[in-house]
């Protein structure tokens, strides 16, 4: 029976910024908790709680007590003795990481300016590194967001990225930028709203004969109020503008 692939959930993205970033969310949050799961038997209230534990953190890893995120980024600091260029160590040692599984499929990578702050390298250094390992296909670069690790994220063992990332032996938190979690509730509606296209997909499809998203409780959206201007405050920027123009009132 199907399960929910990668390209199955995001079909009803087109647009490549969105799908990107919808690609994320379904890495990071619905394969995790749901990916692993049988099409026929995902059921309302599974969503449900899918939502109600979205609303207390975003990350699924949480359960309310403190921890540590940790980042396996490995350290990239040159070696004086290696007579390569800094640009070309630092790939390599990337290289050896993804080869290793210490950076796995969908992990992100520190941005240019975060990690040559963080381990002492030299920007353009860091730049040319990934872009090299870019060309390589190697890594993703997401201009303006982050740069991934290349591969197939669904080749994962189900559940996997539901765990505490624990460091590996030598870890440093400082080199790797490791932080404190803080909760931050995600917004329903997305999760909500992909699943939705992705069920219908599935109907269409005849993967299965029903979209659990229906049974499912909607997201509430909470919409802001917007003031309407005044007559009296509109007046006053019809005013300015005439006088900057030097336009006689009409």
């Amino acid at each position: 029976m199907a399960q929910l692939p990668d390209q199955y959930l995001s079909t009803a993205w087109w647009d490549v910024s969105t799908r990107e970033s919808n690609l994320g969310y379904i890495r990071r949050t619905i394969k995790p908790a749901i990916g692993s799961t049988q099409v026929r038997k995902v059921r309302g209230p599974l969503l449900d709680t899918l939502y109600a534990r979205l609303m207390r953190s975003g990350n699924l890893a949480c359960t309310g007590k403190p921890f540590t995120e940790h980042r396996h980024i490995p350290d990239l600091r040159p070696d004086p003795a290696d007579p390569r260029v800094e640009w070309q160590q630092a790939a390599d040692c990337v290289r050896a990481a993804i080869r290793s599984g210490q950076l796995a499929s969908g992990d992100t990578l520190p941005s240019v300016s975060d990690l040559a702050r963080l381990q002492g390298l030299k920007p353009g250094a860091v730049r040319h590194a990934y872009l090299a390992l870019a060309e390589e296909g190697l890594v993703h670069i997401h201009h303006g967001r982050t740069t991934t690790i290349a591969g197939d994220p669904a080749a994962d063992k189900p559940g996997t990225r539901l765990q505490l990332t624990r460091p590996h032996p030598g870890h440093d938190c400082k080199l790797s930028g490791c932080r404190p979690h803080v909760c931050k509730p995600m917004a329903k509606s997305t999760i909500h709203s992909i699943l939705s296209g992705a069920f219908e997909a599935a109907m269409r499809w005849e993967w299965t004969d029903r979209n659990p998203v229906r049974s499912a409780k909607p997201p509430t959206i909470r919409r802001q109020t917007i003031m309407a201007t005044s007559p009296e405050a509109a007046a006053k920027v019809i005013a300015a503008a005439r006088a900057n123009t030097g336009a006689e009132p009409g």
